[in-house]
C-alpha cells in the first residue's frame, strides 16, 4: 500500500513513516518543501534499509498515496486537508 505523510519530514511523521515501511508499505514522504522531503526520505531509506521511500512536495504525495496521512501541529490554526484534498480525489 502507498501511505502519504503530509508535513512527514519532523520526528512524528517519519516515525510513522520507518514503522510503515518496516511492516511492507510503501511511503511518500510530503512537505511543502519537495527537496526537504527527498532529504528525509534518504535518510530513512538509510535508517530502515527499505527502498520504497520517497519523498515529494505536499500536492504530489496527496496525488500518489492509497493513504494519505496529514500531520499537523496542534498550535496550527488552519488544517492543510482542504488544500491538498482536491490532489487525492483527482485519483478517484
Amino acid at each position: 500500500m502507498n501511505i502519504a505523510i503530509l508535513g512527514g519530514t519532523g520526528k512524528e511523521g517519519a516515525g510513522l513513516a520507518a514503522r510503515w515501511a518496516l511492516v511492507g508499505h510503501s511511503i511518500i514522504i510530503g512537505s511543502r518543501d519537495a527537496e526537504r522531503a527527498k532529504a528525509k526520505a534518504a535518510e530513512l531509506r538509510e535508517q530502515t534499509k527499505k527502498i520504497p521511500i520517497v519523498g515529494e512536495s505536499n500536492a504530489e504525495a496527496a496525488r500518489l498515496g492509497d493513504v494519505v496521512v496529514v500531520r499537523c501541529r496542534r498550535r496550527d490554526s488552519r488544517p492543510p486537508c482542504p488544500r491538498y484534498a482536491k490532489h487525492a480525489e483527482a485519483r478517484s
